[in-house]
């Protein structure tokens, strides 16, 4: 669930794709590197910027034993000077930066509920994501889909949300609506009230 008093858009803010930001947030082990395929979004993102010279990646999150081996990929890309390692974030910063991210990219080998993603399409960020587990139930049809599972999908997924900025947040901000509808803290506690009333009816009776 997500807490829809919280990930929300941040009132009048208007999303500036100038400088083009890219925002990810994991836990920078090496095992969740892989399954977050965050070297990838790297070495994507390095491409991409050959192309937009005024872009950005932040890689934030509690810093682990890959966070090293992102940096060192960064030096070795040629692109650390633009990307940023502000390391575990409090809530108010991440919230922060996914209403003023221009996008939010996680492209998962396989991934369960999908938290992060669904606290960034509720703050109104163009997402990026792929196809795995319940993704798609999450995100449904309001976000950019990664076409394949490396480097290239990643990139043509950024270039999709970049080539189309307008068209990206038409889906963002249907993805606001769906988030709050079906995901919220208060959505699932009225589920839960009714689940458990209805075992409680039954066992009655």
């Amino acid at each position: 669930a997500v807490d829809s008093s919280v990930y929300r858009p941040a009132g009048l803010n208007v999303r500036r794709k100038e400088p083009f930001t890219i925002l990810n947030v994991c836990w920078q082990r090496r095992t969740n590197l892989h399954r977050k395929m965050v070297l990838e979004l790297l070495e994507a993102f390095a491409r991409f910027s050959t192309e937009e010279k005024d872009s950005r990646l932040i890689l934030a999150g509690p810093a682990e034993d890959g966070t090293a081996l992102l940096k060192d990929r960064a030096e070795v890309l040629g692109v650390a000077e633009r990307v940023d390692f502000p390391g575990e974030l409090t809530r108010t910063r991440k919230v922060e930066m996914l209403q003023g991210c221009s996008m939010y990219a996680q492209v998962s080998r396989y991934e369960g509920f999908g938290r992060a993603t669904a606290e960034a399409l509720g703050c109104g960020a163009p997402v990026l994501v792929s196809r795995v587990g319940a993704v798609p139930e999450v995100i449904g049809d309001c976000g950019i889909y990664s076409s394949s599972l490396d480097v290239e999908g990643i990139l043509n997924g950024i270039r999709d949300v970049h080539r189309d900025y307008a068209a990206a947040l038409r889906r963002a901000e249907k993805g606001v609506e769906r988030v709050h509808r079906l995901f919220s803290v208060e959505r699932r506690r009225e589920d839960l009230r009714r689940f458990i009333d209805e075992v409680m009816s039954r066992r009655r009776g």
